[in-house]
């Protein structure tokens, strides 16, 4: 077996080629999970333990 200078790294990232659909797929997950994560962490909101304490009793 022949190594030609190539690393054991070089030698497998051969083997884990993907193809044009799947290349899609993927960055479109990626896509989607980065604009879930920046709509759940770019404007947070109060919790809402924190966020509003209950209100004064009525007068009786």
């Amino acid at each position: 077996m022949k190594n030609k200078g190539k690393t054991q790294i070089e030698e497998s990232a051969v083997d884990q080629r993907i193809d044009r659909k799947q290349a899609i797929k993927r960055a479109g997950f990626y896509a989607v999970t980065a604009a879930g994560m920046i709509t759940l962490l770019g404007s947070p909101k109060k919790s809402s333990a924190a966020g509003s304490l209950p209100g004064a009793p009525p007068d009786w």
